[in-house]
């Protein structure tokens, strides 16, 4: 497509209309912390927990949602994040699929790790 010189006049000119409006409020504002999900940082969690935990939160991050670390306790967990600062959130869908392909099983143990290591719920 060849853009005429009216086209572009008429997309400069809705720029700058557009440009006028605050920013925030074409996207919206949260209130909610700024969060991250572990699986992002699997490999460096795998090399050393504390110390990627402690980057997290070093950049801005205030919550972080679990991955399962290999010979790590819940409270092993929450001693971790307590001292590097973000809080463990974990959302319904998280609790779900450690549920899938068993018909027996009862939430409860799973819940008791998660009051463990600190968990706050999200939906």
């Amino acid at each position: 497509m060849n853009p005429s010189r009216r086209s572009f006049l008429q997309q400069s000119a809705a720029v700058g209309v557009a440009s006028m409006f605050p920013f925030k409020a074409a996207f919206g504002e949260t209130t909610r912390p700024l969060g991250v999900q572990l699986y992002t940082v699997q490999d460096q969690l795998k090399k050393d927990a504390p110390g990627t935990l402690k980057d997290v939160a070093a950049i801005g991050y205030r919550e972080v949602e679990s991955f399962p670390l290999p010979d790590t306790t819940p409270a092993q967990l929450r001693k971790m994040l307590d001292d590097a600062g973000p809080a463990h959130v974990v959302t319904v869908l998280e609790a779900m699929h450690a549920a899938t392909g068993d018909p027996a099983f009862t939430p409860v143990p799973l819940l008791a790790e998660y009051a463990t290591a600190g968990t706050r719920f999200r939906s």
